[in-house]
Order: C-alpha cells, then sequence, then structure tokens
C-alpha cells in the first residue's frame, strides 16, 4: 500500500532531532535505520508496573504523536465495560475481584473458576481451579513460563496457594480477579479459544477482518502460543 512502517520503543525516541531509530524485519532478523517523525502510530506496548517501564507512562501522555489506538486496557477494567452492553452481558462469564467468600460462592456455582492477572498476558501468572469429587485440581503457569500443576484437598488449602500464587506473581501493585471457566468440549482435554480482529471500514462501520483459533498444549490451562499452544485459521478448525 505504499506505507513506511517500521517498530520502535520511548527509548528509541530523538526529540532534538525529531527523528525515530526504527527496526523492520529481515528474513532472519532486523535491521534499524533513522526515520522522520511517523504520520501516526499503533501503540502495541505491554505495560508493567515495573521500575524498567517507568519511563512508558510519561512518554505515553506526550502529545507528540497521533496515536490510532488506546493503550491496552487492564482485563477487569475491559470485562467492566463490557457488561454495561446489555447485548453482550449474557455472554460475559461471571468475573469478580478475588477474596476468599467471592472464590467460595463461585466454586459452588461452576465447576471451573481461573484467577487472573489484571495486566497479564501471554497466559502468564493464570491459575486454574477445579473442582473435583475428592477436592481441587490447580494448573496454572508462571511469569517464567513454568508450569505449575497440584491437587488439594481442602477450599482453605486452596485460598491459602492462591493468595501465596497472587504475592509471588503480581507486577507491583496489580491486582488479581476470579473468572468462571467455561468448558466448552471443543477438543478433548484442550482449552480453545477464538480470537476475532474487528475493525472499522473506510465508511466508519465496525467489520470483522479476521477470526483464529487457539488449541493449547494438553493439559495446560490456557491456549496462548507463548505457553505452547498453536493457531489454526477458524475455517479449517470449524470445517
Amino acid at each position: 500500500m505504499g506505507a513506511e512502517v517500521f517498530l520502535f520503543s520511548p527509548q528509541d525516541v530523538r526529540y532534538s532531532i525529531r527523528q525515530i531509530r526504527g527496526f523492520v524485519p529481515l528474513e532472519k532478523g532486523w535491521t534499524s535505520d533513522w526515520y522522520d517523525w511517523p504520520d501516526i502510530v499503533i501503540d502495541r506496548y505491554r505495560y508493567y508496573p515495573l521500575a524498567k517501564h517507568s519511563m512508558y507512562l510519561p512518554f505515553r501522555k506526550q502529545p507528540w504523536f497521533p496515536y490510532a489506538n488506546n493503550r491496552f486496557s487492564n482485563k477487569y477494567q475491559v470485562h467492566q465495560v463490557l457488561m454495561q452492553d446489555s447485548e453482550l452481558t449474557r455472554w460475559l462469564p461471571e468475573t469478580m475481584p478475588y477474596s476468599r467468600e467471592t472464590l467460595s460462592s463461585m466454586l459452588r456455582r461452576h465447576h471451573m473458576v481461573y484467577l487472573k492477572p489484571t495486566n497479564g498476558s501471554g497466559g502468564r501468572s493464570i491459575l486454574r481451579v477445579e473442582r473435583q469429587a475428592a477436592g481441587y485440581l490447580l494448573h496454572g503457569r508462571t511469569k517464567q513460563q513454568a508450569k505449575s500443576s497440584e491437587k488439594l484437598s481442602t477450599l482453605s488449602e486452596v485460598c491459602r496457594r492462591l493468595e501465596h500464587w497472587m504475592e509471588f506473581e503480581k507486577s507491583g501493585n496489580e491486582q488479581f480477579f476470579l473468572q468462571q471457566g467455561l468448558q466448552l468440549s471443543l477438543v478433548p482435554e484442550r482449552t480453545v479459544d477464538a480470537r476475532l480482529l474487528v475493525q472499522k471500514d473506510g465508511t466508519g462501520t465496525w467489520r470483522l477482518t479476521g477470526m483464529g483459533i487457539r488449541i493449547g498444549p494438553s493439559r495446560s490451562s490456557t491456549s496462548n502460543l507463548h505457553g505452547g499452544g498453536t493457531a489454526m485459521p477458524a475455517a479449517a478448525f470449524f470445517d
């Protein structure tokens, strides 16, 4: 389409000369060069409240660039926004901030509950709790993508484990929330989800422009590609 596209981070911007060190992919690896001030920026920065990310928020608040999108929102806030749409409400899984009382009541109503960080990505720091006849089965993946799996007998043990998990997995003052697990049974013993890309066309009308399916590895709590999942076209999956 004739557009010049490059990747950059806040550290690559040189304000005094109004140029940016941008990176473009090669067949193997990347190459960099100096580029003029961009006409528009698409923000794909994954922000976590840690010291090494401290530069991002002040950078993002400056009026240096026209942005095509907002920052990544925290997952719990996104759910709260979607809950305001009456057409979407009935499709949304039950989602609540973590507390022992909430975990107990949700596990009475649902066979499976997820513990998720508000700012996580790539399936990191998510823990799945399954209610079984003889106790509870926990599956998860740490920030370093290490798998975690254990069986616990009582709800008190589960609460203590989840609170220990949150203490070690949170980034800064990050909060965790509980979400109802959906048992879709699309692929036996695999976690599956669909990702839809919706964009506005030239008339400002929202259009579905892409859809893919992710299939998690055996006994994985998530389907994320970072955790060993695979992706395939939706049409091929449902064929």
